[in-house]
């Protein structure tokens, strides 16, 4: 015979007051809450106020009568409706040997066969009354129009805003989400407040917004580089046959491989600033934003350590730490 069985077997016999060694048909049914006051329990209100605190009424297996279940140390005890009345409130419970007694509520504290006991949580539940035809808990984002025209002082981009120039501010930010997909929504929200704190924080902060002469460097330097990148193609000496020597500048040095150049970090450039130098020349794989990647790898020419330490110390103000660095000078950081 299970365990569940022989509780259910001890509970019913509790219920109708059974007594050993007395005929069944000859004993007292002592607890039937529909036959004795009317009442099936089917409502928290029937219940006193100490035992409302463990939750709302459950129906029993067979249907037929209703308690509320205890918590806590009271796991498995079984507490029927109030059959007194509101000055005396009190009702009959199962404990969890099986066995049957009184309770009652004084002072908003549970008496089992006069013992005092506290139920009071540190949360009270709630009785729900009607089901809510909408969830309030789930509101949609309320999008507000952006300004018609910037400026540095109140018309500025602001998180929630969506229209035209949060797309250019977007393309400018070059925003991304997982696998590089391009997320140019036109609605300014976490990952373009996160990216805007991470490339500009002296000059960007979500209550401010970015002003329009942080909107026109962004916007700017975006297309700058990308007619940059089309505009001098690199010219070719034909009685060689091999490629014209690439010009350099104080701020960077040829790469050995494929022609890229990794910048050089000058002791003025804060960590910030030098991680979004190499981020706008392509050489950040990877978005360290609210839910972004996990790992982050700078791969590009190798740094010296006065660079390394500079975008390692950029990485570490974002949560991520200095991992590993491969034979192919990549340099490997992973979220804290």
């Amino acid at each position: 015979m299970s365990k569940q069985f022989i509780n259910e077997v001890s509970r019913m016999k509790d219920l109708f007051g059974y007594k050993k060694g007395q005929v069944i048909s000859e004993q007292v049914n002592t607890f039937n809450p529909a036959q004795q006051y009317g009442v099936k329990g089917t409502k928290v209100e029937e219940y006193p106020e100490c035992i409302r605190n463990f939750g709302n009424p459950r129906e029993s297996q067979s249907g037929k009568e209703y308690s509320i279940v205890g918590t806590g140390e009271y796991k498995g005890y079984y507490f029927y409706a109030n059959t007194g009345d509101n000055v005396n409130p009190k009702g009959r419970v199962m404990k969890s040997d099986g066995t049957m007694g009184d309770y009652t509520c004084f002072n908003n504290r549970l008496v089992i066969d006069g013992n005092y006991f506290n139920t009071t949580p540190t949360t009270k539940p709630t009785t729900p009354t009607t089901k809510p035809t909408t969830d309030v808990t789930k509101q949609p984002t309320q999008w507000t129009a952006e300004p018609a025209t910037l400026d540095d002082d109140k018309n500025t981009l602001k998180k929630q805003m969506t229209g035209e120039k949060v797309k250019q501010l977007q393309t400018g930010l070059d925003i991304k989400g997982r696998g590089g997909k391009s997320l140019v929504t036109g609605k300014f929200w976490t990952l373009t407040d996160t990216k805007l704190k991470q490339l500009y924080p002296t000059e960007y902060t979500t209550q401010k917004g970015v002003t329009k002469t942080l909107f026109d460097k962004i916007v700017n330097q975006k297309s700058t580089a990308k007619d940059a990148g089309t505009a001098a193609p690199v010219a070719t000496t034909a009685d060689a046959g091999t490629a014209a020597p690439v010009a350099t500048t104080a701020d960077v040095v040829t790469a050995g491989t494929a022609g890229l150049v990794a910048p050089v970090a000058p002791a003025t450039t804060t960590p910030a600033a030098y991680y979004k130098t190499l981020y706008d020349a392509g050489l950040i794989q990877g978005e360290p934003s609210e839910g972004g990647d996990r790992r982050i790898r700078y791969k590009g020419p190798e740094l010296n350590a006065e660079q390394q330490d500079s975008l390692t110390k950029a990485m570490e103000n974002m949560g991520y730490e200095f991992a590993r660095k491969g034979n192919d000078n990549r340099l490997v950081y992973r979220k804290k």
